[in-house]
């Protein structure tokens, strides 16, 4: 029988969040409702089975890595795993910024930029919890569904934190 013990702290903490109108005991309910229903993932987590790492590179960033594989990484050569990132961004009269989607009300007076930056990394250091890593630390390298490999940190709010420690198993 599933219960919310079984889930991981963050997912414990947004549906609690979410339906805190309710109580403890519909959460409860919702989850031994949906236990045996698929969790509906867009695809299965990439990479081989394991615990997964974060292992620092030698170009500063924290790299995920699961059974020796670096899943941010393309293919490896002499000890380096490949890196490929795709950046956008738009330029206007003040300046760059980065593009996040959406839109523009001054879609004539704004340029467009694309590159894909490509890069060697080797790993430099013992590895650590992929949840101790700041996200501007984190690769973005690779594919996009890693980017929901990197667990959430731990919350920064004390009704949050206060969830999460009140169901810890």
């Amino acid at each position: 029988m599933a219960s919310l013990d079984e889930l991981p702290p963050y997912r414990r903490a947004q549906l609690l969040w979410r339906w805190a109108p309710q109580g403890v005991a519909f959460v409860e309910d919702l989850v031994r409702e949906a236990e045996h229903q698929p969790c509906h993932l867009p695809s299965p987590p990439p990479g081989p089975p394991g615990k997964t790492f974060a292992v620092p590179g030698d170009d500063g960033r924290f790299h995920l890595e699961r059974a020796g594989l670096m899943l941010c990484g393309e293919t490896e050569a002499a000890g380096a795993w490949s890196h490929r990132q795709h950046c956008d961004w738009i330029e206007r009269e003040h300046g760059p910024q980065e593009w996040k989607g959406g839109r523009l009300d001054d879609a004539d007076s704004v340029v467009w930029g694309s590159l894909v930056a490509e890069w060697p990394v080797r790993p430099t250091g013992p590895a650590v919890d992929p949840g101790t890593v700041d996200r501007p630390d984190r690769c973005r390298g690779g594919r996009y569904e890693l980017m929901h490999l990197w667990p959430p940190r731990p919350a920064r709010t004390a009704s949050i934190r206060r969830l999460q420690g009140r169901w810890r198993p």
